[in-house]
C-alpha cells in the first residue's frame, strides 16, 4: 500500500494540485484490491492501482481533471475485459478525488496518525468527506453493521466498503492507516544488507539499519530507512521495539552471536533471522546453549533465512528470497489476527 507520507510529499511538491485515485468496489478478478491508491499530478505519479490500460486510462482521466480545474469527486467504472485489452475479467470502480492546497490538513493528519487509526471516506449524494478515527472502537455504538465492518478492517488491516442497503449509491470506504506493514531491524550493511534495503525500498515497511561502520552505509538516504551507527549493536538490540522483524548479517560471526543472544533473550521479536548455513546454525545452537539460553528460545532463531528451495548466493537473490519470506510471515500473522478477531466476535 502506498505510504500516505509519500502521497503528501508529492501533493505538496505539485503546489497542492493533484488527484487521488483509490480502488473502490471490485468484482471478479482484478489487479489490485479495494483501498489500493495512487496520486496523480500534472507531471508525476506515486503508487499504483494495477498497471496496464486500467491505470493508463485512470491517469489520463485524472490529468484531464487537473487541466479542467474540476473539483468534484467522481467514480469511474472500468470493466477489465477486451475494451481495456486486459484479461482479468472483473470490474473496478475507481474513486477520483481532486485535491487542493486546503487538503493538506487532513493528508498531514493521516500521514502522521498512529497505525491503529482508520480513515473513513464517505461518499454521500455525490460529495466526498474525510474522517480520521484515532479511536475506532468509539465509533457507531448504535450502528452494528458498520461497527462489525470496522472491527473486521482492524483485524485483517485491509480496506473495505460499507454500503447501507437503504441508500445503495452511497458508501463509506474504511481504510486502515498503515504507516508500515512491519518494522525491520537489519544488523549489517554489507552486500546482502544493501541488496535487501534496495529490494524493500518501495515497499511500505520501516527499516532501522544498524552497523558499526559509518562508511558502509550508502550516501543516498531513503525516507523509510533510519541508519544507526552503533559501536555496540548487541546492546542496541536490547532497545528495539517489541514485534520487530530482525535480521542479523554482520561482518563478524562473534557479533552475530552476541546480537542473536540479545534478541532471543527478549522473546518479543516477531522474527529473528540469521544469515548462514545449517552448519552455522548448529554452531550457534551449541554456543547459545552454553550461554544459558533455553532450548525453546534458541528454536526461535531462523537460519538459514529465505524461502525454501531458493538456494542462490548472489546478494540480490538472497535479498529477494528473504523479502518474500518476511512478507509470507506477515501475511500469516494477519491471518491469525483475523481468526482471533472472528472468535471474539462469535462470543457476542
Amino acid at each position: 500500500m502506498t505510504r500516505w507520507a509519500d502521497i503528501l510529499a508529492l501533493h505538496l511538491g505539485a503546489g497542492g494540485r493533484s488527484v487521488l485515485l483509490t480502488v473502490g468496489e471490485i468484482k471478479g478478478s482484478t489487479p489490485r484490491e479495494t483501498g489500493a491508491r495512487m496520486l496523480v499530478t500534472a507531471q508525476n505519479t506515486c503508487g499504483t492501482i494495477g498497471g496496464g490500460q486500467l491505470e493508463y486510462k485512470a491517469i489520463q482521466k485524472a490529468r484531464d481533471i487537473l487541466v479542467s480545474g474540476n473539483k468534484t469527486p467522481e467514480i469511474m467504472s472500468l470493466p477489465l475485459g477486451p475494451e481495456l485489452a486486459q484479461c482479468c475479467g472483473g470490474s473496478v470502480d475507481l474513486l477520483l478525488d481532486p485535491l487542493e492546497e486546503k487538503d493538506k490538513g487532513w493528508l498531514e493528519s493521516v500521514a502522521t496518525a498512529s497505525s491503529g487509526a482508520l480513515l473513513l471516506r464517505e461518499w454521500k449524494n455525490g460529495q466526498l468527506s474525510h474522517r480520521l478515527l484515532d479511536h475506532p472502537d468509539e465509533l457507531a455504538a448504535n450502528d452494528t453493521p458498520l461497527k462489525a465492518l470496522i472491527r473486521s478492517v482492524q483485524a485483517d488491516r485491509r480496506a473495505q466498503l460499507f454500503r447501507d442497503d437503504r441508500k445503495a449509491d452511497d458508501f463509506i470506504l474504511v481504510e486502515p492507516v498503515l504507516r508500515e506493514q512491519f518494522h525491520l531491524v537489519l544488523f549489517g550493511a554489507g552486500h546482502v544488507g544493501k541488496a535487501l534495503v534496495s529490494t524493500l525500498a518501495s515497499y511500505p515497511c520501516r527499516i532501522t539499519w544498524v552497523d558499526e561502520r559509518a562508511g558502509e552505509f550508502p550516501k543516498e538516504r531513503l525516507p523509510a530507512v533510519k541508519q544507526e551507527i552503533s559501536a555496540r549493536p548487541a546492546s542496541f538490540a536490547k532497545s528495539i521495539p517489541a514485534g520487530s522483524f530482525c535480521l542479523v548479517m554482520t561482518h563478524s560471526h562473534q557479533l552475530d552471536l552476541d546480537i542473536c543472544e540479545a534478541l532471543l533473550n527478549r522473546r518479543d521479536a516477531a522474527f529473528v533471522g540469521l544469515i548462514g548455513s545449517q552448519t552455522k546454525r548448529k554452531k550457534f545452537e551449541r554456543r547459545l546453549a552454553a550461554r544459558g539460553l533455553p532450548e525453546n528460545d534458541i528454536a526461535n532463531l531462523t537460519c538459514p533465512i529465505g524461502l525454501p528451495g531458493l538456494y542462490g548466493k548472489h546478494p540480490t537473490e538472497i535479498a529477494i528470497s528473504v523479502s518474500a519470506q518476511l512478507l509470507q510471515i506477515r501475511q500469516e500473522q494477519l491471518a491469525i489476527g483475523q481468526q482471533d478477531e472472528k472468535k471474539i466476535r462469535n462470543r457476542f
